[in-house]
């Protein structure tokens, strides 16, 4: 119970991954960057404004869901391309930002 505050913390969740890679050593790589962060965004990981029980297996499926939308999002491509042929580091991670409209930098080019 003392550490109960800590518990939804990604600084203090340990998660273990297997990326086999079925989907190209680029999403494998892209997963191993944003699953902390999308995972620890999930309501479920956080509780819900009428509980604070989390409930970790419906966070996991939604991560999924989540990565995969990621991952066919076209704002994307740039960066998953860049992982194909570049490691990220052992322990390296990333936040999801909102990105741009896409409208924005098609307007740009018309």
């Amino acid at each position: 119970a003392e550490n109960d505050s800590n518990n939804n913390n990604p600084e203090y969740a340990q998660v273990f991954a297997v990326f086999d890679g079925h989907g190209g050593a680029e999403v494998a790589r892209f997963c191993q960057l944003y699953l902390i962060d999308v995972l620890t965004r999930q309501e479920e990981w956080n509780g819900s404004a009428e509980s604070t029980e989390i409930d970790v297996g419906k966070a996991l499926v939604n991560c999924f869901h989540s990565l995969d939308e990621l991952l066919d999002d076209p704002r994307r491509r740039e960066e998953i391309n860049y992982l194909r042929t570049n490691k990220p580091n052992f322990a390296e991670r990333r936040a999801i930002i909102d990105l741009p409209e896409e409208s924005s930098s098609e307007e740009e080019n018309e």
